[in-house]
C-alpha cells in the first residue's frame, strides 16, 4: 500500500524524487521505488502538490510492471486527482495513460480506451512525444485484444513515428521504443506484411527486438532446410520460435507505462523559463 503518513519535509521529498527519477531512468527499479516511496510522505501536508503527483505516478508506474494492479490504480488515480487541480496538463497526460493501461490490463476496455484517448489529446496538447507515442502504443494494444488489427496496425505504425526523434540512452525511452518495435513487429509478421523498414530502425536505434531476432532466425532455418541442411534449419526454426514465443497469434503485446524522468523536469523548467522570456520581450 502507498505510504500515507507525514513526513513532513519537502525538500528532502524533493531530493528523494530526483534521485528515484536518475535511479528509475538507470533502470534501477529497486532503488528507485525505494526513494518514490520515501518521497511521497515528505510531500504530504506541504506545498509542494506537483512533486507528490510526479512521486505517485512513478510509484504507479513501478508498482504496475510487478502487477501490482490494485496499488498502482490507486497511484495514478490520486496523481490524476492532484495534477487535474493545479491544472498540470503534461502530468495529467502521464497519469490518464497509466490509469488507462491498468484498466487496460483488468480487462476494462471502454474506461481504458476513453482514458488512453484523453492522454493522448493531453500530450498533444503539450507536445510530449514520448507519451504520444505511448499513448499511441496503448490505443494499439488495446485494439489488438478486441481483435481490430488493422486499428492495430495503423497505431503502431503512428506510434513509431512519434518514437523517431527520441534519444534512447536512458531506460525509460529504450523500453517505450522496443516494445513500440515489439508491438509492430508481431502484427505486421501475422498480417505478412514486409519488415525491412523495421529491421533497418533497429539497426539505427542500436536495440534487439524479439519478434525480429525470431523471424530473422526463422527465415534463416528455412534457407538452411532448401539446402538440405535438415537439423542446422531445425535448431535455427526452433531459436526463431524461442525468440517469438510462437503459440499462433504470436505473443501477448506490451502495454507501455510512463514514468516522469528528470529530463521531463528540466525541459518543462526551460520552456517556463522561455515562457517568461516571452512575455517580457
Amino acid at each position: 500500500a502507498l505510504l500515507k503518513g507525514n513526513g513532513s519535509d519537502p525538500l528532502l521529498g524533493d531530493i528523494q524524487l530526483r534521485l528515484g527519477q536518475l535511479s528509475d531512468s538507470a533502470g534501477e527499479r529497486g532503488d528507485a521505488e525505494k526513494l518514490y516511496s520515501e518521497a511521497v510522505p515528505n510531500f504530504r501536508g506541504g506545498e509542494d502538490t506537483k512533486g507528490l503527483a510526479d512521486a505517485l505516478n512513478n510509484l504507479g508506474a513501478l508498482a504496475a510492471k510487478q502487477e501490482r494492479h490494485v496499488e498502482a490504480e490507486e497511484a495514478f488515480s490520486e496523481a490524476l486527482d492532484l495534477y487535474t487541480a493545479f491544472e498540470d496538463e503534461n502530468g495529467r497526460a502521464y497519469a490518464l495513460c497509466n490509469l488507462g493501461v491498468v484498466h487496460g490490463g483488468r480487462s476494462r476496455y471502454e474506461n481504458s480506451k476513453m482514458l488512453i484517448e484523453a492522454s493522448l489529446i493531453s500530450s498533444r496538447e503539450t507536445r510530449n512525444r514520448n507519451v504520444i507515442a505511448a499513448s499511441l502504443n496503448n490505443l494499439g494494444v488495446l485494439n489488438s485484444l478486441i481483435g481490430n488489427s488493422p486499428g492495430a496496425l495503423k497505431c503502431f505504425e503512428a506510434s513509431m513515428e512519434s518514437t523517431d526523434d527520441l534519444e534512447t540512452q536512458e531506460e525509460q525511452d529504450r523500453e517505450l521504443v522496443r516494445a513500440v518495435l515489439e508491438n509492430i513487429s508481431r502484427i505486421r509478421i501475422a498480417a505478412n506484411v514486409p519488415l525491412d523498414d523495421l529491421f533497418e530502425y533497429v539497426n539505427r536505434k542500436a536495440i534487439d527486438v524479439d519478434a525480429l531476432e525470431g523471424w530473422r532466425l526463422m527465415q534463416r532455418g528455412q534457407e538452411l532446410a532448401s539446402e538440405g541442411l535438415w537439423k542446422e534449419a531445425w535448431m535455427m526454426m526452433g531459436r526463431g520460435e524461442g525468440a517469438l514465443e510462437y503459440g499462433g497469434a504470436l505473443a501477448s503485446l506490451r502495454f507501455v507505462w510512463c514514468s516522469i524522468s528528470v529530463n521531463d523536469w528540466v525541459n518543462s523548467e526551460r520552456l517556463r523559463t522561455s515562457e517568461k522570456r516571452g512575455l517580457k520581450g
